[in-house]
Parts: structure tokens; C-alpha cells; sequence
């Protein structure tokens, strides 16, 4: 049986530091980097972006 990916939002406002993460996360197996974001505002708009499965 598979599984699907967990999908991963990156919020982080160090952009440096955001890539980091966003390149670690979409290394592990299991998980699955759908976006970045660097600010409170745009994670909310980048969300409803990603409610649909």
C-alpha cells in the first residue's frame, strides 16, 4: 500500500533560510515541498492555494 506525500508549506522569513528548509524537506522521503513563503501574508495566500487534494 502506498501512502502519499506529506505536503510541506515552508513559512520562514529569512529567504536563505527558507530555501534551506525547502531543500531538506524535499529530500525525506515521505514529504513533499508544495511552497515557500516569507511572511505571515503570503502563507495565507499561498494556503488557499493548497487546500484542493
Amino acid at each position: 500500500m502506498s501512502t502519499s506525500p506529506l505536503r510541506v508549506l515552508v513559512v520562514e522569513d529569512d529567504p536563505v533560510a527558507a530555501d534551506a528548509h525547502a531543500l531538506y524537506a524535499g529530500r525525506v522521503e515521505g514529504f513533499r515541498v508544495v511552497g515557500v513563503a516569507h511572511s505571515r501574508a503570503r502563507r495565507c495566500g499561498s494556503w488557499t492555494g493548497l487546500r484542493s487534494t
